[in-house]
């Protein structure tokens, strides 16, 4: 996942830079905007701990308990998972294998960025830097999670209980699953965003099937993607929220639009919604 994610910010700017003609002014005011609220953003989410009220904590707990309980079957899942295994399973899985891929996911959304600059849609440009931000914001949290654990995967045969603090070699790196987060980050963004039911239910079921992949490979326990799932779905709604009060703010004022560019609102609140 760390190498996933330095590749995503290589992408996102290679795609930018090369959606920059004669390196038009507009153009790069529309990039300046959104690398802006992309950093005033992530001081939004990272400092948000620090306002939660008592909704925001029982969130917390809910999520702490679902993963407490995966905990407990995770032996039992594991097992059920091996004695089941079913001819051709693995290949319409490795569909949502791609899916959870922060490689593949991050390139979607520098794609859909690089997108909305060329054609100059603003709506498919937010949506791009939105995927973008989901993904990295939660891909740190996981990574920072994985490091301080250590938890070994279930191939290793070490058990449930086998935390390694702070080791950083693949086979602990279990607790939570980067696939989960990944693929419940882009699936919240673009269910958020799109606001289509049909759509939302087919994005959960990829991020759903993501899970078993991840189970079914023995690379995860239920309980690392429960947690992983967590943390991208709540991120990815937090940041469509963030956007969304933007839009509602600026569209309650009228304000000069340098470049086409929306007036842009601080984001320092040190608290975000879930």
């Amino acid at each position: 996942m760390t190498r996933a994610l330095r590749m995503v910010f290589f992408v996102a700017l290679l795609l930018s830079a090369s959606a920059l003609p004669a390196q038009d002014a507009g153009t790069g005011a529309l990039v300046d905007h959104d690398v802006d609220v992309f950093l005033q953003d992530a001081a939004d989410i990272f400092t948000a701990p620090g306002s939660w009220d008592g909704g925001d904590w029982l969130n917390v707990g809910i999520v702490a308990a679902a993963t407490a309980g995966a905990y407990l079957i995770d032996e039992d899942v594991r097992a059920w998972s091996l004695d089941n295994q079913v001819a051709g399973r693995k290949d319409w899985l490795a569909v949502a294998d791609l899916y959870g891929s922060g490689l593949v996911s991050g390139a979607a959304g520098a794609l859909t960025y690089a997108g909305g600059l060329v054609f100059d849609d603003e709506w498919t440009r937010v949506t791009g830097r939105m995927i973008l931000q989901s993904l990295i914001y939660s891909g740190i949290i996981n990574q920072l999670g994985k490091r301080l654990f250590g938890r070994a995967r279930p191939f290793t045969g070490e058990g449930r209980g086998a935390f390694r603090f702070l080791r950083n070699d693949y086979p602990h790196k279990a607790f939570p699953s980067g696939h989960a987060t990944a693929s419940f980050a882009l699936s919240s963004t673009l269910a958020r965003r799109v606001g289509c039911l049909p759509f939302s239910i087919f994005l959960y079921t990829l991020s759903t099937a993501t899970v078993l992949q991840r189970i079914d490979a023995d690379k995860h326990w239920l309980s690392d993607t429960v947690l992983g799932a967590a943390i991208g779905a709540f991120i990815g709604i937090a940041v469509v929220q963030m956007e969304e009060e933007r839009e509602a703010s600026a569209s309650a004022r009228v304000l000069p639009l340098a470049a086409g560019a929306r007036g842009h609102v601080p984001l320092f609140r040190v608290a975000v919604g879930f």
